[in-house]
């Protein structure tokens, strides 16, 4: 993959799009012998021209420098139009990576990057989604029905990320039960995973005590 001076990373597929970040760090890295330095900005952080100065100025420990912003979508008109001139003439030492969960971010901005560099990522559909959690725990032995499919996938945001983070703490609560081998994962697992991994707090403990819900408080406890 050619490394190029800017990247726009929209849309709300946080997984894939995490995934593309690692991709151009580690090309950059291939590029420069291992010396690519990673900083990530959010907008309120670049106010005064932070990341417009990493961009601008040369590392003394690497040979590049990989800039993200996040949140690119939030960025002030003071920030864009830095951003803008920047982009006008780009240093060969630096690779700036524009992020947004939106499908779009300023066009004064975006207009400065050439569309092939402008990537959009989409939530997936719903098949892809069920592909996805089925090779997760394909990876792991496990197998998962089709109802515990749809049944996990209810409870989780539409993004990779995010059911990779449950997924994996779900594997993990797997491990503690005795569902032989090889693991088949039903929606009965489902449902005893979201209830044991239920955040409890003074206010859940309140309820089961006004029930008088002795077992209840004392597990909530």
């Amino acid at each position: 993959m050619k490394i190029h001076p800017v990247y726009a990373l929209l849309g709300p597929e946080t997984g894939k799009k995490s995934t593309y970040i690692k991709n151009i760090h580690a090309q950059c890295n291939e590029a420069y012998g291992g010396a690519s330095e990673l900083h990530r900005f959010y907008p309120f952080e670049t106010e005064n021209g932070e990341a417009l100065e990493v961009l601008l100025n040369s590392s003394l420990f690497a040979d590049h420098r990989l800039v993200i912003i996040s949140q690119a979508d939030k960025l002030s008109q003071v920030t864009v139009q830095s951003l803008c001139t920047y982009l006008e003439s780009p240093v060969d030492d630096a690779t700036l990576v524009l992020v947004s969960s939106e499908n779009s971010i300023s066009k004064k901005l975006q207009k400065m990057i050439p569309s092939q560099q402008v990537v959009m990522f989409w939530e997936l559909f719903e098949d892809q989604k069920l592909q996805w959690l089925e090779e997760f725990f394909s990876s792991r032995g496990m197998e998962i029905t089709e109802e515990a499919s749809a049944l996990f996938l209810d409870l989780v945001e539409n993004n990779t990320q995010e059911m990779r983070t449950v997924a994996m703490m779900f594997c993990s609560y797997l491990n503690t039960l005795d569902l032989g081998d090889p693991v088949t994962v039903t929606d009965a697992e489902v449902e005893s995973f979201v209830y044991h991994s239920k955040k409890e707090n003074v206010f859940s403990l309140f309820a089961k005590i006004v029930q008088r819900d002795f077992p209840g408080t004392l597990e909530i406890y």
